[in-house]
C-alpha cells in the first residue's frame, strides 16, 4: 500500500526544526505509520522547511489547509516508499537516488533518510546539475581518450616513419659511399674514413699502413677481351681483397678504374708489407673466368706507413702511391715500399 502523507500543527515545531528552516537543502521530518507487519502505510508529515516546497512546487498554507492524505508527487514513488521500509527494518542512515517529474521538470533527486527516534529525518538534494556535469564529464574524459589514442596511434606512425626514413637514410649514405660496381668503399668515402683514422693513430701514436694497388695492363683486357671482362676483373679483384682483409678494422676501396687501396689500422710497415705480398700471391694465382674466358692477372703494390712528417692523409697517401709507381717501372707484379 502506498504511505499517505497527513500533516501536522505548527505548534509541534521543535526549536531545532524552526532552526534548520532556513536552510538551502530540502528536509523533512515524518512519522511512519507501519501495519501489524510492520510496513509503513501512511506518513505523517512533521516537518518540512521551505526549500522542500520549493523543490515539489507545493505551498505550505495548501498542505495546512488540505487534511486529505494525498502525498506530494515526490512521496508517491515506490523505490522511495521501499526505502523508507529498508530504513526503518534496518535502523540505519541510507541514501538512494531517485527521478522525480512534474508537468514541468524532470529531476534526479539524492535521498537520505536517518531514522530519529521513531522518526524519519529526510534529507533531499537537486543532483541533476551534478549528473549532467558527471555525464558530460564522462563524455569529455571519452573524448580526451579517443584523442589520446589518436595521438598515440599518429606518435607511433611518426616514429616508425622517421625509423623507416632513418633505415633509408642511412642505406642511402652506405649507397653513395659505395663503388656501383666492386662494392667497396668509393673513392670519396674511403678519403673520408682514412682521413678519421689517420688522426686518430696520429693523436694517440698508433701505426697506421696503407697499400696501394694497380691492375696490370688492364687497358689491355678491355681492349682484347671487352668491358665486360674487364668488370669481371674488378669483381674478383675486391673479392680477394675484402677476404684478406679484417673486417671491421681495415677498410678496403675502389680509387677509380683499376686503382685499389687498403687502409690497415694498427699495422706498421712489416705487417704491411707481408699483407701486400699475400695480396699479390692470391691476385695471381687465382685466374678470372668470364664466360668461356680464363684471365690471368697480377698487380702492382705500393707501401706506406704513417710517420712524424705526415701532416695529414693525403701526405701518406702521397707516399703509397710513389711507391706503386716504382713497382709499376721496375717491372710490376711486385711489391715496393717507400720507407725501403
Amino acid at each position: 500500500m502506498t504511505p499517505q502523507l497527513h500533516h501536522a500543527p505548527d505548534a509541534l515545531i521543535s526549536p531545532m526544526q524552526a532552526a534548520i528552516a532556513a536552510t538551502s537543502a530540502s528536509i523533512v521530518l515524518l512519522d511512519p505509520i507501519t501495519d501489524n507487519r510492520g510496513k509503513v502505510k501512511d506518513l505523517v508529515l512533521r516537518f518540512a522547511n521551505p526549500s522542500f516546497f520549493k523543490l515539489v512546487n507545493e505551498n505550505k498554507r495548501h498542505l495546512e489547509e488540505t487534511h486529505s492524505s494525498t502525498l506530494p508527487g515526490i512521496f508517491k514513488r515506490r523505490e522511495l516508499c521501499i526505502h523508507f521500509n529498508r530504513v526503518l527494518q534496518e535502523n540505519t542512515r541510507q541514501s538512494i537516488s531517485v527521478q522525480y517529474q512534474d508537468k514541468e521538470r524532470s529531476l534526479v533527486l539524492r535521498v537520505t533518510t536517518e531514522p530519529v527516534d521513531g522518526q524519519l529525518a529526510v534529507t533531499i538534494f537537486d543532483v541533476t546539475s551534478l549528473i549532467h556535469a558527471r555525464e558530460m564529464l564522462e563524455v569529455q574524459t571519452t573524448l580526451m581518450e579517443e584523442n589520446a589514442r589518436s595521438l598515440e596511434a599518429v606518435r607511433t606512425a611518426l616514429e616508425a616513419e622517421i625509423k623507416r626514413r632513418g633505415r633509408l637514410e642511412g642505406k642511402l649514405r652506405r649507397l653513395a659511399g659505395t663503388d656501383y660496381l666492386s662494392g667497396l668503399a668509393n673513392r670519396r668515402s674511403f678519403l673520408e674514413t682514412a682521413t678519421a683514422e689517420f688522426r686518430r693513430s696520429r693523436r694517440y701514436q698508433h701505426p697506421l699502413s696503407l697499400v696501394m694497388l694497380d691492375l696490370d695492363r688492364f687497358k689491355a683486357i678491355n681492349d682484347n677481351h671487352g668491358h665486360a671482362a674487364g668488370d669481371c676483373v674488378i669483381v674478383a679483384v675486391s673479392q680477394i681483397c675484402q677476404s684478406l682483409s679484417r673486417d671491421g678494422v681495415d677498410v678496403v676501396g675502389r680509387l677509380g678504374g683499376e686503382e685499389f687501396a687498403v687502409l690497415l689500422p694498427e699495422t706498421d710497415l712489416k705487417g704491411a708489407g707481408n699483407f701486400a705480398e699475400r695480396l699479390r700471391l692470391m691476385i695471381e694465382n687465382s685466374p678470372v673466368f668470364c664466360d668461356v674466358k680464363k684471365l690471368k692477372i697480377t698487380a702492382s703494390f705500393g707501401v706506406a706507413t704513417l710517420n712524424l712528417q705526415d701532416r695529414d692523409f693525403a701526405t701518406l697517401l702521397k707516399r703509397a702511391d710513389k711507391a706503386l709507381y716504382v713497382s709499376k717501372e721496375t717491372g710490376r707484379n711486385m711489391v715496393s715500399s717507400q720507407d725501403s
